[in-house]
């Protein structure tokens, strides 16, 4: 079998997300698999440095480029942006391969398009010659862009270019957050996320996780506020890992830890996990309930059903019936749960850093819609809580719309429906608690994903 090359597997899965085809994780693993460490960590770094960066590497093509830059074929601006990520980035990268290898690759792409190839090949050796030979490394490609403004620019048109966020959403985020705490937001939005770990504490008690762990080359550190949460400081939680593998422990984002905690999921009790994915969260109400109950996990997604039943599986929980229905229409059932767990489909903003493509797969009017959807699945869920029941509705996003707007419009609709400060049931949260009483993260605040959580009773 042929060598996977790690420049050639970058383009194609760049040139799919180019298209909006695929999630940036599900095509870096596919087209990664069986390739060397290093060659997959060059791959991974590649594909989604240019990812975070786009529009600042356009930014800079742009203003070396003698050629108008809506007039570059988007193929060739695919290539450009790899080889200025190279050049402007991965300080470990000589120059002369970064733009020899981009050259190359565009002779595989179409190599009739001898203009093309002679345009890459120009642009990047002259930028080679102009660029200020301290100009590389992770820090330096905003001073890179930074060079060729000038005091005229909009200020929030800087820091869509410096981070790379589509305009319109760069002027979004300002007008609800304001200039500083916006451009705190898209800077934690464009660095790579830890890893969070549930230990099975069924397999792993407190006094030997981390020899355990440390046989395996992971070192962790408890979160204080979780019992069976750990943040990952050194070694990969991956599959073939034999812990991962033997579902000793599970990855897991704090933030999506902290809004299932809310549930406070106890042995025996029915429970509904809507919109549950691949399980991660249905696994960890299971090991809360001591894998003794019940729990209807719900989604639309016959895919994500495949991996729910290899977690399913890897986990040994026994206690979850998948069922596959669209949660936005009527619930297909006579009866009435007491705990309901929502994790509605959303904007995703919350998660940029693991999936930097979803700054550009979206559209204002996509964020109209959400809204709909988000309100109509509440509420149908509503119509199946028991009374004196609770509801944990959350979404991986900071969107107020999506968030705050939401829970007050079911409220508003809904006699009886009251919204619980977390705070004063759970104390230990209070720094992640907002003036309404609902979980608020932003990313990176404690090294997590953004995260809202509201916590609804019903009489």
């Amino acid at each position: 079998m042929a060598k996977k090359m790690p420049r050639k597997a970058a383009c194609f899965i760049l040139s799919y997300l180019d298209l909006g085809k695929g999630s940036i994780d599900t095509l870096v693993q596919a087209q990664t698999r069986g390739m060397d460490r290093r060659d997959r960590a060059f791959v991974y770094e590649l594909v989604y440095g240019v990812t975070r960066n786009k529009r600042a590497l356009d930014y800079l093509i742009a203003n070396n480029s003698l050629v108008p830059f809506q007039r570059i074929d988007k193929m060739v601006l695919m290539l450009l942006r790899i080889g200025f990520y190279q050049l402007y980035v991965m300080d470990k990268v000589p120059a002369y391969a970064a733009v020899n290898e981009t050259v190359e690759q565009a002779k595989y792409f179409d190599n009739n398009m001898t203009r093309m190839v002679f345009f890459i090949n120009a642009l990047l050796r002259n930028t080679v010659r102009n660029k200020p030979p301290e100009s590389c490394g992770p820090n330096k490609l905003r001073g890179a862009v930074e060079s060729y403004m000038d005091n005229s620019i909009d200020p929030t048109e800087k820091l869509g270019i410096i981070y790379s966020f589509p305009q319109w959403l760069a002027s979004r985020w300002v007008q609800d957050f304001g200039l500083e705490h916006a451009e705190r937001l898209m800077k934690r939005c464009n660095v790579r996320a830890p890893v969070f770990i549930r230990v099975n504490h069924k397999k792993l008690n407190g006094n030997n996780i981390n020899g355990f762990l440390q046989d395996e080359g992971i070192s962790v550190e408890r979160v204080n506020w979780a019992g069976d949460l750990y943040l990952v400081n050194e070694g990969q939680v991956t599959p073939g890992n034999r812990l991962f593998d033997e579902g000793y422990i599970q990855p897991q984002d704090g933030a999506s830890y902290m809004a299932a905690s809310l549930l406070n999921a106890r042995q025996g009790e029915t429970v509904a996990d809507v919109c549950c994915g691949k399980g991660i969260k249905t696994g960890q109400f299971a090991q809360s309930m001591n894998n003794e109950g019940l729990i209807i996990s719900v989604d639309n997604n016959q895919r994500s059903f495949e991996k729910f039943e290899e977690n399913m599986k890897r986990q040994k929980v026994s206690i979850a019936r998948p069922v596959i229905f669209d949660a936005s229409t009527k619930w297909p059932v006579n009866y009435h749960f007491s705990k309901i767990f929502i994790d509605a489909p959303c904007s995703n903003y919350g998660v940029v850093r693991r999936h930097p493509e979803g700054k550009w797969n979206k559209s204002p009017d996509y964020l109209k819609t959400l809204q709909d959807t988000q309100h109509t699945m509440l509420q149908n869920a509503l119509d199946c809580l028991k009374p004196g029941g609770s509801l944990v509705y959350a979404v991986c996003t900071v969107e107020k719309n999506e968030c705050q707007d939401v829970v007050e419009k079911a409220i508003e609709k809904t006699p009886g429906l009251k919204r619980m400060d977390i705070a004063k049931q759970r104390p230990e949260l209070t720094e992640f608690v907002n003036s309404q009483g609902d979980i608020e993260i932003f990313p990176g605040q404690g090294n997590m994903d953004g995260f809202y959580a509201a916590k609804l009773s019903i009489n």
